[in-house]
């Protein structure tokens, strides 16, 4: 089945168009809102790290104590 003459012109035509259109360029930067909300999230993963390991440390210390007997073996 061979595509009609419409159906090309409009395929050829439209590849053209998009071709031609113009790309519009965003450009992207950090203010100062940006580098404040990184410097949270940096805070908060650092606390949060902190609270995990203060509220698991009880299960923490016999496991580092099993690997600190292996080492002196």
């Amino acid at each position: 089945m061979v595509p009609s003459s419409r159906v090309v012109s409009a395929l050829v035509f439209g590849s053209v168009f998009i071709a031609l259109t113009p790309v519009v360029a965003e450009a992207q930067y950090l203010d100062p809102g940006a580098g404040s909300i990184i410097v949270q999230a940096v805070i908060a993963v650092v606390v949060g790290v902190a609270a995990t390991v203060r509220l698991y440390w009880h299960r923490i210390t016999p496991f580092l104590q099993r690997w600190k007997k292996s080492d002196e073996r």
